[in-house]
C-alpha cells in the first residue's frame, strides 16, 4: 500500500486522518507523515492500516502503470465508478463526513471514559491514600487475595457487590459504597451499549456517503 492508496483509501469510506488512526489503532502522526510520504510504515503497522481497510471493503491493485484503489459494492461485484487523479469530487448533500467526524469524536470521548479510573479502582485508592492501607490489608478486608485488588487497582476487575457491607465503615457516609458499585455495573454497560450503538450508526452513515459507492485510481 502506497500513501496516495492510503489517502485514496480515507477518501472512499469518508475517514479523516484522526478518524482513521482511531479505528485502525494507529497514531495520527504515523499516518500523517506516511500519506506525506516522509516515512515508511513498519511491517506491524502496515498490516494493521491495510488490515482495516480491506475489513471496510476496500481493494487494492498495484499494476505497472497505475495504483488502484476500489470499494467493493458487494460479495459478487466491484464496480469502478469513478476515477481522478488526486482527489474525489462529489455531493455530499446529507452531510455525512460530518455525521462521521461527530460519530468519531463521540468515540473518543468515550475511549476517554473508559480509561479513567472506575469507581472500583477510586475506591482502593481511598482506602490506600487516606486509612494506608496496603494492599495486603485491603485484601484481608475483602476476603480475597492481594492479586485481586491489585486486578482491580489496574481496572481488570470490579469489586464484588456483596463486598460493599465490609467496606461501607471506611467510608461513613461521605459515599453509599453499595449504590455506587451498583452504578458502576450500569455504567459499564451503558458503555457498551453505546459503543455497539456507535458502530451501528457509523455504518449506516457510512453507506448514505457518496464516497461509499466511489471509486478511485490513483
Amino acid at each position: 500500500m502506497t500513501p496516495r492508496q492510503s489517502r485514496a483509501a480515507r477518501a472512499l469510506l469518508g475517514l479523516d486522518l484522526r478518524s482513521a488512526c482511531v479505528m485502525s489503532d494507529i497514531g495520527k502522526r504515523t499516518l500523517t507523515e506516511f500519506e506525506a510520504g516522509s516515512r515508511s510504515l513498519n511491517s506491524v503497522t502496515e498490516a494493521k492500516l491495510k488490515g482495516f481497510y480491506i475489513t471496510k471493503g476496500i481493494i487494492f491493485e498495484n499494476n505497472p502503470d497505475v495504483e488502484t484503489v476500489a470499494i467493493r459494492m458487494n460479495a459478487y461485484e466491484d464496480r469502478l465508478l469513478y476515477a481522478s487523479e488526486d482527489k474525489i469530487e462529489y455531493f455530499d448533500i446529507l452531510d455525512t463526513h460530518r455525521s462521521l467526524n461527530i460519530l468519531a469524536e463521540i468515540r473518543d470521548s468515550l475511549v476517554k471514559i473508559d480509561k479513567m479510573n472506575n469507581i472500583s479502582q477510586s475506591i482502593i485508592l481511598y482506602m490506600t491514600n487516606n486509612w494506608s492501607f496496603s494492599r495486603k490489608s485491603i485484601a484481608s478486608i475483602f476476603s480475597s487475595t492481594p492479586s485481586f485488588i491489585s486486578a482491580i487497582t489496574l481496572g481488570k476487575k470490579n469489586i464484588p457487590l456483596n463486598r460493599a457491607p465490609v467496606i461501607q465503615p471506611y467510608f461513613e457516609d461521605i459515599l453509599d459504597v453499595a449504590a455506587a458499585l451498583r452504578y458502576e455495573i450500569q455504567i459499564k454497560k451503558n458503555i457498551a451499549s453505546m459503543q455497539q450503538c456507535l458502530d451501528e450508526s457509523t455504518s449506516i452513515w457510512r453507506a448514505l456517503s457518496p464516497s461509499s459507492r466511489r471509486s478511485v485510481i490513483v
